[in-house]
C-alpha cells in the first residue's frame, strides 16, 4: 500500500508494518509539511589507441535537427572498427553543471533514433546497462574512469558508452557528445551538433530550470568534502545526472571504506529539505564496509517519482560513531538555507570522536 509522504519521492510499502564525478567536461566551441507527492570484443580503437587524441566534427547547422543528430552519431561511427559496435546511452548535462534538464530527454530520444537508422552503431538498451551495473554493483562513472578499471564481466554484451554536455549559446543549443570504450575507459571520438531553440517542441527547456537554486545547493554541500575523513561513494540506478520522468523508480546506492552510520536527506525541486533515511520503515543499524547498500532495500518500501518537474539532490552524511541529535525523517526541515543545518558540522555524536564524510548526487524529473 501507499504511504502518503510530504514529498515527491512517495513510499511505497511493500509488506504491512532510499561521485564519484566523472572527468571535466569540455568547453563550448562557442563563446513546514508538503502536502504533495515527492516526485568479447574486439578491439574498436581505429588508428590509434590509448593515447590517441580522438577527432571532433562540428556539424553545421543547415540540416533538419534530426539529420544533425544522425551526421554526429555517423560521425563517430568512424572511429569504430567493429561494426555494429554495441553502444548505450549514457547522461548528458548542461554546460560544467553536471545537471540535466528536460533538453537531456529530448536529446537522448534523437540519438537513440539516429543509433536505430546507423549501421555502425547497435543500441544497447539503457535499462539493460542499468541491470548489469546493479549486479555488478557499478556506476556509470566507473565505466568512465580509465584509472581505476571494473571487472569487464558481463559488460561485454556493451561496447561502448555515448555521453555528453550541451550549451545555451544564444538562441541555440550545442552538443557536444563522446564516444567511451567500455573495456578501457577512453574517449574514443566526439562530434558536436547545433539544434536553434525554435526546432525544439514547446516546453522542452535547456537551461534546467531551477539551476541556480541547485547551484547554490551544490556550493553548499561541496563545502563539506573538506570533512572527507573516511571515502565514500553515492549513486543512483541511472548515475548522476540521470533524468526519471514521472511513475519511474529511483534507487539510491552507497557504499563505504568504513562501517558507518548514515542518513540521507533530499532537496526536492520545490526546495524542501526532508530526511528520507532512516525513518520508520527502516533500520538505523550500522552499515558494513565494503559492501554496496540500497535504498530501498527489498521488501522494505519504494520510491517513485512524481510531479512536480525539476532537479533535485540526495545529500549523505556518513559517521562512525551513532547520531545523537534526533531528525524527524519524511517532513520538511526547510529549504536550501537549512543546509549547513544537517550539515556535518550540525551533527553531534555520541561517545568517542566520530569520522565524519559526506557526498552528494543530483539527478532530474520529467514529465
Amino acid at each position: 500500500m501507499r504511504v502518503p509522504l510530504p514529498m515527491r519521492l512517495l513510499a511505497v510499502l511493500l509488506f504491512a508494518s532510499c561521485a564519484t564525478p566523472s572527468d571535466p567536461a569540455p568547453s563550448p566551441d562557442s563563446p513546514e509539511p508538503m502536502d504533495k507527492p515527492l516526485g568479447e570484443v574486439a578491439s574498436p580503437v581505429k588508428n590509434g589507441g590509448a593515447g590517441a587524441q580522438p577527432a571532433t566534427k562540428q556539424i553545421s547547422p543547415s540540416a533538419p535537427a534530426p539529420g544533425r543528430i544522425a551526421q554526429a552519431v555517423q560521425d563517430l561511427g568512424e572511429h569504430v572498427q567493429v561494426k555494429p559496435y554495441r553502444v548505450a546511452l549514457g547522461n548528458f548535462t548542461f554546460e560544467q553543471t553536471g545537471v540535466p534538464s528536460e533538453f537531456a530527454s529530448f536529446l537522448s530520444g534523437e540519438l537513440s533514433t539516429a543509433l536505430s537508422g546507423s549501421q555502425a552503431f547497435a543500441e544497447y538498451a539503457r535499462r539493460d546497462l542499468d541491470e548489469i551495473m546493479t549486479e555488478q554493483e557499478l556506476s556509470l562513472s566507473d565505466l568512465m574512469s580509465t584509472t581505476e578499471r571494473p571487472e569487464v564481466g558481463a559488460l561485454k554484451a556493451v561496447q561502448g558508452l555515448l555521453v555528453g554536455e550541451y550549451f545555451s549559446v544564444g538562441n541555440q543549443a550545442n552538443v557536444n557528445l563522446r564516444l567511451i570504450d567500455v573495456e578501457s575507459g577512453q574517449v574514443l571520438g566526439s562530434a558536436k551538433a547545433t539544434l536553434a531553440f525554435s526546432e525544439l517542441p514547446n516546453k522542452v527547456s535547456v537551461a534546467p530550470s531551477n539551476l541556480d537554486r541547485t547551484k547554490q545547493a551544490l556550493d553548499s554541500f561541496q563545502a563539506g568534502k573538506s570533512k572527507q575523513e573516511f571515502e565514500t561513494k553515492l549513486w543512483l540506478d541511472r548515475g548522476d545526472g540521470g533524468v526519471y520522468s514521472k511513475g519511474d523508480h529511483l534507487q539510491i546506492r552507497f557504499q563505504s571504506k568504513a562501517d558507518c552510520y548514515l542518513r540521507l536527506y533530499y532537496l526536492s525541486a520545490e526546495d524542501q529539505l526532508i530526511m528520507i533515511f532512516p525513518n520508520e520503515h527502516s533500520s538505523r543499524q550500522k552499515l558494513q564496509a565494503g559492501k554496496t547498500h540500497v535504498f530501498p532495500g527489498e521488501g522494505s518500501f519504494d520510491f517513485v517519482v512524481s510531479e512536480p518537474f525539476g532537479t533535485e539532490l540526495i545529500y549523505a552524511v556518513a559517521s562512525t560513531q551513532p547520531f545523537s541529535n534526533e531528525v524527524s525523517s519524511m517532513t520538511s526541515l526547510g529549504g536550501t538555507r537549512e543546509i549547513s543545518e544537517v550539515r556535518t558540522r550540525g551533527i553531534q555524536v555520541k561517545g568517542k570522536r566520530a569520522r565524519l564524510s559526506e557526498s552528494t548526487c543530483v539527478y532530474t524529473v520529467v514529465k
